[in-house]
């Protein structure tokens, strides 16, 4: 039996932010779930170099993509096909898309926010993205969660986990975090 329940693909590049990379990969593992890493990035963390148009959303539970410079780049990448067609395929297919810091931004220019409630990090935010921003540290609207910084990295995990295994399983993984 493999010991990982759901799988998590979080998009990278040069210049993602490694806390919200790194925090949100381990609150996922304590959870039982497979963080799996695409892309190219980090200068001085290990990491998987597949290609971008690699990915296929058929085994994906959730698509994450952290923040930072790497913004830009995985920006780049996520609003062209073949990768673009694959973040719609796992919403189609009841998967989670989520965001941190500066991409949310990546969501708003696929269309994934019209008519939802997100939050990111200030300056990221544009009318066109057709949703509601919120000043909240983590929103979650339907399949789609957002959080406006690498200081809610944990939070943001945690609401990850909680729509893919349910809130029980978050308040385990909350209590073991902070030590309670």
């Amino acid at each position: 039996m493999n010991k990982y329940s759901k799988k998590a693909y979080f998009v990278v590049a040069n210049g993602t932010e490694v806390t919200e990379y790194l925090a949100t990969k381990d609150v996922l593992l304590r959870a039982g779930i497979n963080p799996i890493q695409i892309g190219n990035g980090f200068d001085y963390v290990q990491y998987r170099n597949d290609d971008y148009y690699d990915f296929k959303a058929d085994d994906c539970d959730v698509l994450i993509f952290p923040g930072g410079r790497g913004t830009e780049y995985t920006k780049f990448y996520a609003t062209h096909d073949p990768l673009k067609s694959e973040v719609f395929k796992v919403l189609e297919n009841g998967g989670v898309v989520a965001a941190i810091c500066a991409a949310p931004s990546i969501l708003g220019e696929l269309g994934l926010l019209k008519g939802k409630k997100y939050t990111c990090f200030p300056g990221y935010s544009k009318d066109e993205f057709g949703g509601e921003r919120v000043e909240e540290p983590v929103v979650t609207d339907g399949n789609i969660i957002t959080a406006r910084s690498m200081y809610y990295s944990c939070d943001f995990a945690l609401a990850i986990v909680e729509k893919l295994l349910g809130k029980v399983k978050r308040d385990e993984i909350e209590k073991q975090i902070k030590g309670l």
